[in-house]
C-alpha cells in the first residue's frame, strides 16, 4: 500500500503520522466566487442596516407617541432581523478557503475528514442523490473500523468516475474533485489497506 507511487503532477500528498498513513489534498477553491459573494453580502447588509434602523426608529417613535403599531412593520422587522443575522453568519465561512481533505489509514481504522466544501456547495445539503443512492459529500470527520468498511467502488456515474465505500448504510464518496488517475491511485491504496 505505502509503495504505490502517486501519479505524476498529482496534488495528493502522502505521509506517515502517529495515527497511521495520511493522504491529503487541497479542496478546489474559487477566490472570485468567494470574495464576490462576500462583497454582495456586505452591500446587501448595508441596505439591510438602513432599512432595519429606519423601521426600528419609526416603530419606537410611534410607540413613544402612543400611536397604534402597524403589525406588518413589526413582522417585517422581525423577519428582516433574522435575514440580516443569517447573512452575517455566512460571511466568515465564505472568507475561509476550502481547506484540505485528509484520509488516514491506521492499523485498524480509517479516518476521513472531507474538509470544507467549495463555496458554491457550502449552501447546499451535505448529501446528494445519485440514482437511488444518497452520497455523503462533506461534513464532520468519519471514523470506521476496517471490518466495518464494505463495497469499495470505483465506477462511472454518467461521465464522472466516482470512488466510494460503505460504512453500514452510509455511502461515503471520497475525492470527488480529484482527477481520474488520482482516484484510481486512491482506490488501489484503500483496496490494499483493506486486504
Amino acid at each position: 500500500m505505502h509503495n504505490l507511487p502517486v501519479p505524476n503532477g498529482s496534488q495528493i500528498e502522502k505521509s506517515y503520522t502517529t495515527q497511521g498513513y495520511s493522504i491529503q489534498w487541497k479542496n478546489p477553491d474559487n477566490l472570485l466566487s468567494r470574495y464576490g459573494s462576500v462583497a454582495f453580502m456586505l452591500f446587501w447588509l448595508g441596505g439591510w442596516s438602513i432599512g432595519e434602523t429606519t423601521t426600528a426608529q419609526k416603530l419606537w417613535t410611534e410607540f413613544q407617541q402612543g400611536k397604534p403599531l402597524v403589525s406588518f412593520e413589526i413582522i417585517w422587522l422581525g423577519g428582516w432581523t433574522v435575514a440580516g443575522l443569517s447573512a452575517l453568519s455566512y460571511i466568515y465561512p465564505f472568507l475561509r478557503d476550502a481547506g484540505t481533505t485528509q484520509l488516514v489509514l491506521g492499523n485498524y481504522e480509517l479516518t476521513y475528514n472531507p474538509g470544507r466544501q467549495p463555496t458554491t456547495e457550502f449552501l447546499l445539503n451535505k448529501t446528494k442523490q445519485v440514482g437511488n443512492s444518497f452520497i455523503y459529500t462533506g461534513g464532520n470527520n468519519i471514523t470506521a473500523k476496517k471490518q466495518d468498511i464494505s463495497n469499495l467502488q470505483l465506477i462511472y456515474i454518467g461521465e464522472r468516475l466516482r470512488l466510494s465505500f460503505d460504512i453500514g448504510a452510509q455511502r461515503i464518496e471520497v475525492g470527488e474533485y480529484l482527477t481520474e488517475p488520482e482516484k484510481e491511485w486512491l482506490h488501489k491504496t484503500i483496496e490494499n489497506w483493506l486486504s
